[in-house]
C-alpha cells in the first residue's frame, strides 16, 4: 500500500509518501517546506491570510505529488497551531475544498503518541526510550507509559520575545525563563516517573526540525542527507557551542552556517534552548537524532 502522510505544524509542512507493507516503510518521497502557518498566533487568535495562502499552496502541491506516486491514502494531521487558531476549522474546510485533503486536528496527547510510535519503530520500544519532539508551537516529551505536552514551541517563543537581531542578552534570558516556567509548570520529571540520569540504558531521541537542523550543522552538511541525520548524536557541549554561535549572529549570518536549513534561522536559537533545557531537566548528556517523527507514526499504525 502506498500512503501519503502529511504533518502540518506551526512552522513546517512535512510530507512522506511511502510504500508500507506493515513492517517496513520504503520512502518514495520526503518533503519539508516551511510555511510558518502559525505566524503571529501569539498576537492574533486566527491564522493570518498570507500564512493560509502559503500553507494551501504547499498542500495543493503535496496532493499532486501523492497522486503522481499512486498514493491510495492521504493521512493529514494539524497540530499545535490548529489547536490554537480560532479559524482552524474554516481553514480545514478550505483545504478540503481546494486541495482535496482532509486534515484531522489532533490533541497534544495524540501528537505525543504518534511521535513515540515513530521513534519506537526505528529505535526499539522499551521502558528506557524517551522521545522529545520540539515543534513550532508545542513540545512533547514521551515515554512508553507517560507523555507531557508543553505549550512551548520554537516559533511562538521567538515571535513572542525576540525583537532584535541578534537577540539581546535580556531577550535570551527571557526565553530561558519562559522555558524554565513551562518545564516546571508541566512537572516534567515527576510526570515521566523517573529522572533519566538513573536509567542505566536510557535512549533519548530528539525529533523535528530544530534537532535535525542542529545535526546537519554539527556535520556541516551542505546538502541535506536524511540518512546521515537519522541516528546521529549531539552532546550537551556541542549544543552549548551552537547556542554561543546563534546568540551572537544575525539571521543573515546564520543563513550562511553550513547545515542551516533555510527558514529556520530566526527560530533555531529558541529550539536549541528548549533542547538544552529539557536535556538538563531529565539529566541526559546526549540526544539521538531522528529524521522521522509524527508523519511516520501515522504510517506505522496504518494497516497494510
Amino acid at each position: 500500500m502506498i500512503i501519503a502522510s502529511i504533518d502540518i505544524g506551526t512552522n513546517t509542512v512535512l510530507l512522506t509518501v511511502a510504500e508500507w507493507d506493515g513492517k517496513i516503510a520504503r520512502v518514495l518521497r520526503d518533503e519539508a517546506r516551511i510555511t510558518r502557518l502559525g505566524q503571529g498566533l501569539n498576537r492574533d487568535p486566527n491564522f493570518l491570510p498570507e500564512a493560509q495562502e502559503r500553507a494551501l499552496d504547499v498542500l495543493k502541491d503535496y496532493k499532486k505529488i501523492a497522486d503522481s506516486l499512486g498514493a491510495s491514502k492521504i493521512l493529514a494531521v494539524g497540530t499545535a497551531a490548529f489547536r490554537k487558531a480560532g479559524n482552524a476549522n474554516a481553514f480545514v474546510q478550505r483545504v478540503k475544498q481546494e486541495a482535496g485533503i482532509d486534515i484531522r486536528i489532533i490533541s497534544g496527547e495524540e501528537e505525543a503518541r504518534l511521535s513515540y510510535l515513530s521513534a519506537a519503530h526505528d529505535f526499539g520500544d522499551s521502558e528506557n526510550l524517551y522521545v522529545l519532539d520540539i515543534g513550532g508551537g508545542s513540545t512533547e516529551v514521551i515515554t512508553k507509559s507517560a507523555a507531557v505536552s508543553m505549550d512551548l514551541g520554537a516559533v511562538v517563543l521567538s515571535e513572542s520575545i525576540v525583537t532584535h537581531d541578534p537577540p539581546t542578552d535580556d531577550e535570551l534570558a527571557a526565553m530561558e525563563r519562559e522555558i524554565h516556567r513551562a518545564i516546571v509548570g508541566a512537572n516534567l520529571v515527576s510526570a515521566l516517573a523517573a529522572p533519566l540520569g538513573v536509567a542505566p540504558k536510557a535512549t533519548f531521541v530528539g525529533l523535528a526540525g530544530s534537532v535535525t537542523t542542529l545535526s546537519a550543522i554539527q556535520q556541516a552538511l551542505t546538502v541535506w542527507d536524511g540518512a546521515k541525520v537519522q541516528g546521529s548524536t549531539l552532546t550537551l557541549p556541542q549544543i552549548d557551542d551552537m547556542i554561543a554561535l546563534f546568540r551572537k549572529t544575525t539571521t543573515a549570518e546564520k543563513s550562511k552556517i553550513p547545515g542551516m536549513v533555510k527558514g529556520r534561522e530566526d527560530t533555531i536559537l529558541a529550539g536549541t534552548l528548549i533542547l538544552k533545557a529539557v536535556m538538563e531537566a531529565v539529566h541526559v548528556t546526549q540526544v539521538t537524532v531522528s529524521d522521522r517523527g509524527l508523519r511516520f507514526g501515522l504510517i506505522y499504525e496504518s494497516n497494510s
